[in-house]
């Protein structure tokens, strides 16, 4: 349920561009989606996210 919850709030939270190139860029240069995912999961970003849902 956890990752349910989580990849509703990708889906309705607009990503800032800066960081939508960036992860774009590391995809372009080999990294792999799960890579991406990982690391976008994984960042002081995402947590604050969470936070602000209350998750």
């Amino acid at each position: 349920m956890e990752r349910s919850v989580k990849k509703r709030i990708i889906e309705i939270t607009p990503p800032d561009e800066v960081g939508r190139a960036n992860w774009l860029n590391r995809l372009a240069n080999g990294a792999s989606r799960e890579d991406v995912m990982n690391g976008f999961g994984g960042s002081q970003e995402f947590a604050n996210m969470l936070a602000g849902f209350g998750l």
